[in-house]
């Protein structure tokens, strides 16, 4: 597709997303196109300490995957303007961009072993780049899983019932809790519900972020942490496992073919 085209394409979404997004009374967000993208399977591995100066040695407990990263230009220059209280000031508010990010992952089944606890932490590594907000944030039970995402006109993202022009979700598999870690760092937490397990499947989580205009790039690394349950006949043993820091790149714009010489 040419830049043209992108263009054309760019400006009918966006059109759709605005009529949709002042129906509902939410800021439109339209759906960025991206290359297509292979699941990346990270390692769970766990470490015993060895006598002397050993290293440690690597256990292999499990894996998961990364199954890909989906942007969004969040259509709202009008809030970017506004400064709202709870954003950090910047010299040039509108100098920046609102980008809705989910990331879709998937916790392999594990072999005599269980999911007790997983955190997924993100962390920017453009100085530019400042977290705004995460979902899901708070869940706690299947009744009150949302339907469908939304941005609202104070900058935050809102889970919510069957929504037209919002963002479907998928089953989020409760329990779940967001943090931030400061202004470029963010992690979620999933336990079962009840004190159960957290079940082997796919899941979406969500961050809304600002950067500066003149950024054609998200860049930043993902890592997973998990505290899984190790059962042998009625044998029963805790291991604490985690992933390397896997680096990650999403394009803001469309890459410019360079001229030939």
């Amino acid at each position: 597709m040419n830049r043209l085209a992108y263009l054309t394409l760019f400006v009918v979404l966006a059109e759709m997303s605005a009529g949709a997004a002042q129906a509902t009374g939410a800021v439109a967000i339209v759906p960025l196109a991206g290359e297509a993208q292979v699941p990346q399977i990270l390692e769970l591995r766990s470490f015993d300490q060895q006598m002397g100066n050993q290293p440690p040695k690597s256990n292999l407990e499990g894996s998961l995957s990364v199954d890909g990263y989906q942007l969004f230009s969040v259509l709202a220059p009008e809030l970017i303007h506004a400064q709202a209280p709870r954003l950090v000031p910047i010299e040039k508010p509108d100098a920046t961009d609102l980008y809705l990010v989910r990331i879709d992952f998937t916790l392999h089944e594990l072999e005599r072993r269980a999911y007790q606890q997983v955190t997924l932490r993100v962390m920017l590594s453009d100085p530019g780049a400042e977290v705004i907000d995460l979902f899901p944030k708070q869940l706690a039970g299947l009744l009150d899983a949302p339907k469908t995402l939304l941005v609202t006109s104070a900058i935050e993202l809102m889970g919510v019932g069957d929504r037209s022009g919002a963002i479907p979700l998928d089953d989020l598999r409760p329990v779940v809790r967001g943090y931030r870690d400061g202004r470029q760092g963010i992690y979620w937490i999933f336990n079962g519900l009840d004190g159960s397990y957290v079940s082997p499947g796919s899941r979406s989580v969500y961050y809304l972020l600002r950067v500066p205009r003149s950024a054609n790039r998200i860049s930043g690394s993902i890592a997973y942490e998990a505290k899984l349950e190790l059962r042998w006949m009625y044998i029963l043993w805790q291991r604490d496992a985690k992933t390397d820091n896997n680096g990650f790149t999403l394009a803001l714009r469309p890459q410019q073919t360079p001229p030939r010489r």
